[in-house]
């Protein structure tokens, strides 16, 4: 699948490069396949976060998930795209695909704001959550080719000096962290 990945992001540059922004639209549709996000319901002022958490609330509006957000002028952090994505994607899939086990009562609450430090919460209603050491054991099939997502998050926060924390109680998950923003590329 990395493999493949690198061959899309190649031929996106490739076509970029030559100016044609009508086929890199094809493209990225046919790799998306049919989720596009229609509407911008969240404006952060940040266009990574913005994309993101909009396509996010897309999916989980589709499958019947309530979220609220608190979120404040985001467009000065200074993250790393690459890190922007692979945290923000991370949390919320993880946050979606907990939701989607649920028979109903399905939510999500987001608070991402910016004053001296980034201050990212992410609680969402769940299945009991046994957490071992720090690490939550993947309940998808095959377990060899899943669980990567809470391990990069932890990564990216390690990489950033970030304090981070997460826990289960009352039906619901948890995920808290201060980012500094000094720390920030």
């Amino acid at each position: 699948a990395t493999h493949e990945h690198l061959h899309q992001l190649q031929t996106i540059i490739d076509l970029l490069d030559n100016g044609e922004e009508d086929a890199i639209r094809q493209y990225i549709g046919e790799i998306q396949g049919t989720r596009r996000t229609t509407a911008l319901n969240i404006n952060t002022h940040n266009p990574v976060l913005d994309a993101i958490l909009n396509q996010k609330y897309q999916w989980a509006s589709e499958n019947g998930i309530k979220m609220q957000f608190q979120i404040n002028d985001l467009s000065e952090i200074t993250l790393g795209l690459n890190e922007l994505v692979v945290l923000f994607s991370n949390l919320f899939d993880n946050a979606i695909e907990a939701c989607l086990k649920l028979p109903s009562d399905r939510a999500i609450h987001c608070h991402i704001v910016k004053d001296e430090s980034l201050f990212v919460s992410i609680r969402n209603t769940s299945l009991p959550v046994e957490i071992v050491n720090g690490m939550i054991e993947t309940t998808k099939e095959p377990k060899h080719e899943h669980g990567f997502g809470l391990p990069n998050i932890r990564h990216i926060l390690n990489g950033l000096s970030a304090e981070f924390a997460y826990h289960f109680k009352d039906d619901w998950f948890h995920f808290v962290a201060e980012i500094p923003l000094e720390s920030s590329k």
